[in-house]
């Protein structure tokens, strides 16, 4: 038999490398499981310690869904840029209404959302919306136990009764009527009707933020109804070069070079420039003098995300492993042709 606490109906166990576990079981709800290390501190990271309740004790927990963010997955430093958008997210969640960051990939939305919860000392659960997604995916599943239907209440909506700070990425890859559960959290009384006839009303301390893209395959336009619950709805995009390159230093210190890393951050400028149509044909830069489409080959290449090039930053223990992965990211999958452009590149730029 498990030991038990005595607190509050919660099942303690020890696991072998000294982490406490604590797991409370919730008729109709996934079990709560808790964690703190050998020497006391909470454990925010719980899908590890998921895994050493089943390896080690065999227990059949089912992981909730939604991600727990750790740490260091949020925005490496803030810039004017940055700290401008945390400051009107942190106004609109104040206000009690939710916030949606529209912008491309990789560009630091979600990242951002994850620091205004580090920043308020707020837990924070993540999840993501597809096409596929349903409503009942928010709200309740059906599960039928010796005859009986009996409801379980969805990860979303447990977090948004507990008061959770929770980040919806893709948000408009979802259709409208799975929006409108998150819709009505936010409506005069906050709260829904499940179809056990039980009312869960969103928590006081419920926060979300939204996640999404401007445009592409899949997205959604959001209705002017949706629009209106939210706060605020924000434009993201790339951070200007200067912000973008002073990011890339801080995260890698001395270990790379500035000159190799604001080559890439220039050469991320001019593909994205380009992709958006945006480029000026008369002035002179590394795909300038060639056929458009082959410029548009190319420059597919070298625009890199934000989070692509911070990712390259960290990696780097060395100017020349920098570029040395830069460039396997660049050329690997190229064409014959764009590889010839490429090369010459970055050779001009010295990230060879």
């Amino acid at each position: 038999a498990l030991p038990q606490d005595g607190g509050a109906g919660v099942t303690t166990v020890a696991l072998a490398d000294g982490r406490q576990a604590g797991i409370r079981l919730r008729p109709g709800r996934p079990p709560l499981v808790t964690a703190r290390t050998r020497t006391g501190e909470p454990i925010f990271d719980i899908d590890p310690v998921y895994r050493a309740l089943r390896e080690e004790f065999e227990l059949g927990l089912a992981q909730p869904l939604g991600r727990v963010p750790g740490p260091a997955d949020g925005l490496p430093c803030l810039t004017r840029t940055t700290w401008t958008i945390v400051r009107l997210v942190q106004g609109a969640l104040l206000a009690g209404r939710p916030v949606f960051l529209r912008g491309p990939t990789g560009c630091g939305k979600s990242a951002l959302a994850r620091t205004v919860a580090r920043l308020w000392h707020l837990p924070v659960v993540e999840f993501s919306f597809t096409g596929e997604t349903a409503k009942s995916d928010l709200t309740a599943s059906r599960q039928l136990r010796g005859g009986v239907t009996e409801w379980s209440m969805q990860a979303f909506l447990e977090a948004a009764s507990e008061g959770l700070f929770v980040i919806i990425n893709e948000y408009n890859l979802a259709y409208p009527d799975v929006h409108s559960i998150v819709n009505g959290l936010f409506d005069k009384g906050g709260r829904l009707v499940l179809p056990d006839g039980r009312t869960v009303r969103a928590h006081p301390d419920f926060r979300l933020v939204a996640t999404g893209y401007p445009e592409g395959p899949g997205v959604k336009p959001l209705n002017e109804a949706v629009e209106n619950r939210f706060g605020a709805v924000l434009r993201m995009d790339y951070p200007p070069a200067a912000e973008e390159l002073a990011v890339l230093r801080f995260v890698a210190g001395e270990r790379v070079g500035c000159a190799a890393l604001s080559a890439a951050v220039e050469l991320a400028d001019i593909g994205r420039t380009i992709l958006a149509g945006t480029w000026d044909s008369h002035l002179r830069h590394a795909l300038s003098k060639i056929p458009p489409d082959l410029a548009a080959a190319a420059a597919e290449r070298v625009a890199l995300t934000t989070a692509e090039l911070v990712t390259l930053a960290q990696a780097g223990e060395s100017t020349d492993e920098f570029a040395r992965w830069y460039r396997r990211g660049v050329l690997e999958g190229a064409g014959a042709d764009a590889t010839r452009v490429l090369t010459a590149a970055l050779a001009g730029y010295g990230l060879t």
